[in-house]
């Protein structure tokens, strides 16, 4: 899998959120943070599309592709998406919320 740089993460998101055949999949994880702490799938979608895109902060989030999207949800409070951009299979797991 090739390592993106920020601005390739950026658009290979967004052209995973407009193509009829992209998936973006909450993780077990992320569900659980998104109940607890009361996130919507629209609000991760608008954070997706409309969000800063920075580089991962775990060891190995560079090769897995991982980068965090910061912004603020639909009602504009402030959200944050940790997102892995996997382009074989054109989807974005969510893997957590904050």
């Amino acid at each position: 899998m090739p390592i993106l740089d920020l601005d390739a993460a950026k658009s290979a998101i967004r052209e995973i959120l407009q193509s009829p055949r992209g998936l973006v999949f909450p993780t077990r994880h992320c569900k659980e943070r998104m109940e607890e702490r009361n996130v919507l799938m629209d609000d991760i979608l608008h954070l997706l599309f409309w969000g800063a895109v920075e580089r991962g902060q775990e060891p190995g989030d560079d090769e897995r592709n991982v980068f965090r999207v910061s912004g603020a949800d639909i009602e504009g409070e402030p959200l944050v998406v940790v997102v892995e951009v996997i382009l074989e299979e054109n989807r974005l797991n969510c893997i957590s919320v904050f």
